[in-house]
């Protein structure tokens, strides 16, 4: 009876899938033609046809996975999402026992479990294999792929595996093959791309074709594959190199390297100086946050950062240090020094540098023309970074009052004015534009900055905040891409009063570097927005120092007494180092301080006669130093230039330290110590020699005692993520 039973559910449901089948076949067969390429297979779009498509990505889902090759359904085959061919062989209850013959003959050539590469098969072998296992057979010539997708994958991945991502679906990433792919490799796509990852297959020649065409995207792999096509060969290895530039002048154009899909920029850690033969160090100030976030992201993630996403004095500047305010905004800001012994190094010292802005309450900001630069191009759909985006933004009109304006541009394939500039209290209408951004298409970040531009100087306000606030991925992939050419164009509007912020969404492709570049030489600030939580400080706890600015080009020169100071390093701030001559020129940019800003330097000090010098002594030099009695007492002399807001000359500011200014480390400061815990982290992440044995176990306990009130729990969190670092580093050593 129990048989009998199964036997009629079966037949029903045999019944029922092939009236469904027939039905099917009756609905589409006006709208479908057969690929002359491979008969019986759906046609894709062409690109033309695609344009015209009611509904591109509905059509484009329904040609895949409704139309098998020879109408061979594997069943559940839309649930069956992250399978390979190698997965669904092994689901050995939906195929027959030629089937799994079939099987066999594939599986030799995967002999090899350690495979990392897609065996060739020839055109019979991937139509077979499609037809076998219900695997969709994709005509990738006529397939509209979509090219903001390619860099999901970066050029290694799609030339070394053979492999095109072509098309999304919610979370689920499609990508063409011309064979099997090897499980260990689909797990590395899918942690890359945090998507589910469907193969399809693509006859070799059309897919060859196909990735060519994509690689142009990515101009030394280009070269290097398409030599491959011409020789015959498929390589396994692309030797991708970027020439680095290793100074770190603030007007050069620095080489973007790809960490994985991410881009950061190169620089060396600096290095000691000798306090006889370079007495004098200059930067321009940083007051960017966003390396600690991303970082603290990354770590989120179960991965140590890679060296270049750590910028230390980011890092530090991402904690208020309590520092004295300015009493009057005459003078915009005041300047607190400390030294005492490193903690990494009982022998050395640290001498720690604090600037604090004055502050201005939020119901005294200036009139503010906000122009919101928004990123909706396909890649922001990725992890929810639009709706991550769009949740920052309507924290931030919250902030907003009648006296400010507010518009809203677009940009993907093409840029879009979504608002004309409106009034800040018309909340329902910023809100409605707000919530209806949707993400689709390639980046043509370049011309969403032009028509900013254009937009902020039409509203522009006198003596009040014009600022634009982009909010992106950094993923410029058509149109103006290379950080140099970007960078100009943001200077020019910098210096017609108008400021630009960054605000960094997502991962696996983000481009932190040009994120970064670009707040600099708008004269704004960069920030990378990890969680809502991270919106909320920038946008509103930090509202004030984010919107208006009270001193600009803000440039730092110390001179160390080489009678009291053997050798020094400066911790950090690598990308912003200026010649010692860019000090007094007016015309050399630096960084501005926002309205309460806090910035933070560290130096590290060798002092003379101290066993804590670490550099060879000179054979020719003069082994006494005299010094002018008159500052014998003065470890440096440290002087501040910046202009006023819309200033064209600079002021200056002078400020001795004193030897008598050094405390022991039980006399030292919660905030000194706090600052020299991150510090330590951060150079513990770049892997830098500096710290000796001073372990992570170390930096906890540092910053566990200095942690302070801790109002918002930002340096319990900094702790929890000192352990974290602790464990990833034990797991991967």
């Amino acid at each position: 009876m129990l048989l009998l039973k199964i036997f009629s559910i079966v037949a029903f449901v045999a019944v029922a899938v092939s009236v469904f089948v027939c039905l099917k076949d009756k609905l589409f067969s006006k709208t479908r033609e057969q690929s002359t390429e491979f008969p019986g297979l759906p046609e894709f779009p062409s690109r033309d046809a695609a344009e015209s498509s009611g509904s591109e990505e509905e059509e484009m889902l329904r040609k895949i996975y409704d139309d098998p090759v020879d109408a061979i359904v594997e069943p559940n085959i839309e649930q069956k999402n992250s399978k390979t061919v190698i997965d669904t062989v092994e689901e050995s209850e939906y195929f027959s026992e030629e089937e799994s013959l079939f099987e066999e003959i594939y599986q030799e050539k995967l002999s090899d479990p350690t495979t990392t590469t897609s065996p060739d098969f020839d055109e019979d072998d991937i139509r077979a294999t499609a037809t076998k296992l219900g695997i969709p057979l994709v005509d990738i010539a006529q397939v509209k792929w979509r090219e903001d997708l390619i860099i999901l994958f970066n050029e290694e991945l799609i030339s070394q595996y053979r492999i095109l991502p072509f098309f999304t679906h919610g979370d689920r990433l499609f990508v063409a093959a011309a064979g099997f792919i090897n499980p260990d490799i689909l797990a590395e796509l899918q942690l890359q791309t945090k998507m589910t990852v469907e193969i399809v297959l693509a006859e070799a020649e059309k897919l060859d074709e196909a990735l060519k065409r994509a690689l142009e995207l990515f101009d030394e792999s280009a070269e290097l594959f398409l030599e491959g096509i011409e020789d015959g060969e498929m390589f396994d290895e692309c030797a991708l190199t970027s020439e680095i530039d290793d100074s770190v002048d603030g007007s050069d154009f620095y080489n973007e390297l790809p960490i994985g899909n991410e881009k950061y920029q190169h620089f060396n850690d600096s290095s000691i100086k000798n306090a006889r033969e370079q007495p004098i160090s200059t930067f321009g100030i940083d007051v960017n946050t966003g390396s600690y976030s991303n970082v603290r992201r990354l770590l989120q993630s179960g991965h140590l950062p890679q060296k270049d996403a750590v910028r230390v004095e980011e890092m530090i500047n991402y904690f208020d240090y309590d520092y004295p305010i300015p009493k009057t905004p005459a003078t915009p800001f005041k300047v607190t020094t400390e030294i005492a012994p490193a903690p990494w190094n009982p022998n050395l010292y640290v001498l720690s540098i604090g600037i604090k802005g004055y502050n201005v309450a939020k119901s005294q900001l200036l009139p503010a023309n906000l122009v919101f630069l928004l990123d909706v191009s396909g890649s922001m759909n990725w992890g929810n970074r639009l709706g991550s985006l769009k949740s920052a933004l309507l924290l931030l009109m919250q902030q907003l009052t009648e006296k400010d304006s507010i518009a809203i541009i677009t940009y993907a394939d093409t840029t879009t004015l979504v608002l004309e500039s409106t009034p800040g209290d018309k909340k329902a209408k910023i809100q409605l534009a707000i919530n209806s951004l949707v993400a689709s298409g390639s980046t043509n970040g370049g011309e969403g900055l032009q028509l900013a531009y254009s937009i902020a100087k039409q509203s522009f306000i006198p003596n009040g905040i014009n600022r634009i606030l982009m909010g992106t991925d950094g993923d410029f992939n058509q149109g103006t891409v290379d950080v140099k050419s970007l960078t100009e164009l943001v200077e020019e509007g910098r210096n017609s009063g108008i400021s630009l912020t960054t605000l960094g969404f997502g991962e696996v492709n983000y481009n932190d570097h040009l994120m970064k570049e670009l707040a600099y030489a708008g004269g704004g600030s960069y920030a990378y927005i990890d969680t809502l939580h991270e919106a909320q400080k920038v946008l509103i706890d930090q509202i004030s120092s984010t919107l208006q600015v009270i001193a600009q080009d803000v440039k730092i020169q110390i001179e160390f007494n080489p009678a009291q100071v053997a050798e020094y390093r400066l911790i950090g701030y690598e990308n912003r180092a200026l010649k010692q001559e860019d000090f007094k020129n007016d015309q050399v940019h630096a960084g501005n301080i926002g309205a309460g800003h806090a910035v933070t330097a560290l130096y590290e000090l060798a002092l003379v006669g101290s066993s804590g010098q670490r550099l060879e002594p000179l054979r020719y030099a003069d082994k006494t130093v005299t010094s002018n009695h008159e500052h014998s007492d003065e470890l440096a002399f440290l002087q501040l230039r910046y202009k006023m807001p819309g200033g064209e000359t600079s002021e200056l500011l002078g400020h001795a330290i004193y030897r008598t200014a050094v405390v022991t480390s039980e006399q030292a400061s919660e905030r000194f110590r706090f600052a020299a815990a991150v510090a330590a982290l951060g150079q513990l992440l770049r892997g830098n020699t500096y710290l000796g044995t001073f372990s992570y176990a170390d930096i906890v306990q540092l910053a566990q005692e200095a942690r302070g009130t801790d109002e918002f729990g930002y340096r319990a969190e900094f702790i929890q993520f000192v352990n974290l670092a602790k464990s990833i580093s034990s797991i991967i050593k």
